[in-house]
């Protein structure tokens, strides 16, 4: 029996690092070679491989790709018909680049009436006092008191 030596890599994106495989090495995707996963990485698993000026390639797995792209064009919504089986619910859209859902009937974080806008120490007060005027019987919130 004889052995050889056998270099192979691992990559890593640009973007989220190891996570695109889950940080296990054991399922780790292994090339022989550079220019060979380069090519498998394009073809096979849709990364955004560039050359930078310095000769280094700039490797974005396909969803730091997609992300990169909504950044800077906008998401693609894709609303699936009514007669698709992998349409679960009418108000949900998916982005075709990043996969992020969103629904119609919830208002994007950030939004005026969404649950997770930050309104400002006025505002919170303003409804803090328009609470205790409309329900005089109940307690303080815990927000309020704190």
């Amino acid at each position: 029996m004889s052995f050889e030596k056998t270099t192979l890599f691992a990559v890593i994106c640009d973007g989220c690092g190891s996570d695109w495989w889950e940080g296990n090495v054991e399922t780790a995707p292994l090339f022989i070679s550079h220019t060979l996963a380069i090519q498998e990485l394009t073809a096979d698993y849709e990364w955004s491989i560039t050359r930078q000026v310095d000769g280094r390639h700039h490797m974005l797995c396909s969803t730091c790709a997609g992300k990169r792209d909504c950044r800077q064009y906008g998401h693609k919504w894709f609303r699936a018909s009514a007669d698709d089986p992998r349409r679960i619910d009418p108000a949900l859209e998916m982005c075709h680049r990043c996969n992020i859902i969103r629904r119609d009937d919830v208002p994007p974080a950030g939004h005026p009436e969404s649950m997770t806008v930050d309104l400002g120490d006025d505002i919170e007060e303003m409804l803090a006092a328009l609470d205790r005027e409309l329900f005089p019987d109940q307690p303080a919130s815990t927000k309020e008191t704190s």
